[in-house]
Formats: C-alpha cells, sequence, structure tokens
C-alpha cells in the first residue's frame, strides 16, 4: 500500500479543523479505515479505457 504524503495545504486544513468542533472528526473517529483500506487494496484496479483506447 501506498504511503500518503501531506502538502501544507493538508496540513494547514488538518490545523484549522483540530481547533474546531466539527462532525468529520466524529465520523472519522467512527469508521475503521484499517479495515476500509484492507478491503479497497483487495479492488483491482482498471488501468486501461473503458472504451478500450
Amino acid at each position: 500500500m501506498e504511503k500518503q504524503t501531506l502538502t501544507f495545504a493538508d496540513q494547514e486544513i488538518a490545523n484549522r479543523l483540530a481547533s474546531r468542533k466539527h462532525f468529520l472528526k466524529d465520523v472519522d473517529q467512527l469508521i475503521d479505515w484499517k479495515r476500509i483500506n484492507k478491503l479497497i487494496s483487495k479492488v483491482e484496479i482498471r488501468r486501461t479505457s473503458v472504451a478500450g483506447s
């Protein structure tokens, strides 16, 4: 699995949200991301066009 790289913009957004009560932070805590990532990693990514080009 690829390691994600945070950009300066990602860090700025994270810093701004850290000081606020935001529903997305609550949702993030409820989701088991490791389990979801494990399922997603098993999906084959289609590398060709659906149109066959």
